[in-house]
C-alpha cells in the first residue's frame, strides 16, 4: 500500500486533491518539523484526529545537509546563467526575481537545512534570517523544498508528491525515480473521478471520511491498489482508466467462468446468482456449502478455493468502486 512524501507546505492546500489523497493514499507524511506543529491549521487536525491518513514527517539533519549540498550546486549553475532556465521558470531574470525583498514571503524551517546554505544564501542576497529560518521568495523556497523532498526520498525510500502541478517544471534538477509512481496515481485519480456520482468538489468531506473510518476501506483499497499494478504492468496496451473500470464490471462472471472450466454447471442450482448478490466477502467454505445444497459435491472444496483466490483481487477492487459510486448519493 502507498505511503507518499507530501510536499511542499504543511498543509494540503486543495482540498479536492485532500479529498482525492483520502480515497487513495494509505499515508501521506507532510513534512513538518516539531516547530512547525504551531502552525497546522485546525481544519488540518481535523484530518488528523479523524483519519488515519496523515503522519507529519520530522526530518532528519543528514537529509538536510544532503539537500543543501544539491540546492547550491542548483543555485549556483541557474545564478551563473539565469536565461539558460527561462523554459523552467517561465523567465529570463530568475535570479532578479530571488533577490527582490519584497517577495521574501515563505520560509524554511532551521530543520530543513544546514548552516551551509544559509550563509550561502544570504550571501548571495537570496534569503534573510527570521526567527524560524530563512525567509526567501516562494520561486526559490519551491525549487529547495523539491529538491529536500527528493533528498528524503532517496534516504527513505518513499515517493514524494505534491498537489501543485508547476512543480514538475524542476524535474530538471532532481533525479525522477518515481516515473512509474507517478503515472500509476495519475490513472487512479482519473478512475475515482470516473466513478464518483459527481464532481469530487460537491462531495463533502465528512462523508469521504466516514467512507474511510469503515471497518472493511483499508481492505478494499489495498486490492484496488494491486489491481491497479497489474493492470499497469500489463501487455494489455490501453492503460486508460476506463478500460481498466470495464475489466472490472464483469468479475462476478469471470469466476464462474473458472469454474466452468473446472466442471461445474452453474445453471443447475444459481451459484453465479447468489455471489452476484452477496455483499459480504464469502469464505471457500460458504461457497463449497451452497455446492452441496445444489447437489454438487467438492472433494475438500480445493477448486473452489482456488477459484475463489485467483478472483479476489479484482472482486474487491470491484467493492472499492462500487463504494465510491455511492457518494454524494446520501
Amino acid at each position: 500500500m502507498q505511503n507518499l512524501l507530501y510536499y511542499p507546505g504543511f498543509e494540503i492546500a486543495n482540498e479536492n486533491w485532500l479529498k482525492f489523497a483520502l480515497l487513495y493514499i494509505e499515508k501521506l507524511k507532510p513534512i513538518i518539523p516539531s516547530s512547525g506543529d504551531k502552525y497546522i491549521s485546525d481544519y488540518s487536525k481535523k484530518i488528523y484526529e479523524e483519519s488515519d491518513l496523515l503522519e507529519k514527517y520530522r526530518p532528519e539533519y543528514q537529509e538536510a545537509y544532503k539537500a543543501t549540498l544539491d540546492s547550491i550546486d542548483v543555485i549556483e549553475k541557474i545564478l551563473a546563467n539565469p536565461s539558460r532556465y527561462s523554459p523552467v521558470f517561465h523567465s529570463s531574470q530568475i535570479d532578479s526575481i530571488w533577490k527582490n525583498k519584497n517577495k521574501f514571503t515563505n520560509t524554511i524551517f532551521r530543520a530543513k537545512y544546514t548552516d551551509a546554505l544559509e550563509h550561502f544564501l544570504i550571501e548571495n542576497e537570496l534569503a534573510e534570517k527570521s526567527h524560524e529560518g530563512l525567509e526567501l521568495s516562494r520561486e526559490l523556497a519551491l525549487v529547495y523544498m523539491a529538491i529536500f523532498a527528493q533528498a528524503i526520498s532517496d534516504s527513505k525510500e518513499i515517493s514524494p508528491i505534491t498537489d501543485l502541478n508547476n512543480l514538475d517544471r524542476f524535474s530538471i534538477f532532481i533525479r525522477h525515480k518515481n516515473q512509474i509512481e507517478k503515472e500509476k496515481f495519475i490513472v487512479a485519480q482519473k478512475i475515482i473521478e470516473l466513478k464518483l456520482p459527481e464532481n469530487i468538489k460537491h462531495i463533502s468531506i465528512s462523508e469521504i471520511l466516514a467512507l474511510r473510518a469503515k471497518t472493511d476501506f483499508k481492505e478494499k483499497l489495498k486490492f484496488f491498489h494491486q489491481s491497479l499494478k497489474i493492470f499497469l504492468e500489463s501487455d494489455d496496451e490501453d492503460k486508460s482508466s476506463e478500460h481498466f473500470i470495464n475489466l472490472h464490471k464483469h468479475i462476478y462472471n469471470e469466476f464462474n467462468k473458472e469454474l466452468m472450466q473446472l466442471g461445474f454447471g452453474l445453471a443447475s442450482f444459481g451459484l453465479g446468482v447468489w455471489i452476484t448478490t452477496n455483499s459480504q466477502e464469502s469464505s471457500s467454505q460458504e461457497i463449497a456449502q451452497k455446492f452441496l445444497e445444489g447437489g454438487t459435491y467438492v472433494l475438500s472444496g480445493v477448486a473452489i478455493n482456488k477459484s475463489w483466490t485467483n478472483t479476489k483481487t479484482k472482486r474487491y477492487c470491484k467493492k472499492y468502486l462500487a463504494d465510491l459510486t455511492k457518494l454524494g448519493k446520501a
